[in-house]
């Protein structure tokens, strides 16, 4: 059995809608399979803008240009400071620093940051949730069917929960060791 491809994954928001697979994602003009891939790539964006263990790299060395700024990564959808006395946003397509008010640096910074992964590129369990979460976008753009709606809601919770549970286990978390409460009071 192989993963689950971007083509696996529109072809099965198609059979949600009574449609016939497809062989290619490269058609021309408007179709119901363009509508399938934009719809399973806007549900990607929103899904792995969560941050999960695959598409989350903490203490990511961002460097400065010859202008002393940083730019931001493509693919970037999320990012913080990994220092928390510093305040970091996006702004554009540089890196700015709140607190300071500017956007040039005298330094190379470290930011915790979460990317935008290709369909391909992410584990199994997120691919089917991204899947189904679509696939129910999708239906209710093009069919409306609250039954199907029903239906793949059942479904896509029970990714989503797989998911979710597998996110757990490759963070490692642990309510002792990752809630800060517990963290003080251990110091006492």
């Amino acid at each position: 059995m192989t993963l689950l491809t971007e083509l696996d994954a529109v072809n099965q928001m198609l059979r949600v809608i009574g449609e016939q697979p497809t062989n290619t994602l490269e058609e021309v003009g408007f179709s119901q399979v363009e509508l399938a891939r934009q719809t399973l790539n806007d549900t990607s964006r929103i899904v792995q803008s969560q941050g999960w263990w695959f598409n989350t790299e903490n203490k990511y060395k961002l460097m400065r240009d010859q202008n002393n700024k940083i730019p931001i990564p493509a693919g970037v959808l999320q990012l913080d400071a990994s220092d928390d006395t510093k305040n970091y946003t996006p702004r554009g397509v540089y890196l700015y620093d709140l607190s300071e008010h500017t956007d040039t640096f005298k330094d190379n910074v470290e930011v915790d940051l979460v990317a935008f992964l290709p369909f391909e590129e992410l584990p199994q369990t997120a691919r089917t949730y991204i899947t189904l979460k679509a696939a129910r976008t999708f239906q209710m753009i093009v069919l409306g069917s609250e039954l199907i709606h029903q239906t793949l809601a059942g479904d896509e919770m029970a990714a989503y929960l797989m998911l979710r549970s597998e996110d757990t286990k490759f963070k490692d978390c642990n309510i002792l060791q990752n809630n800060s409460y517990i963290q003080r009071l251990k110091r006492r």
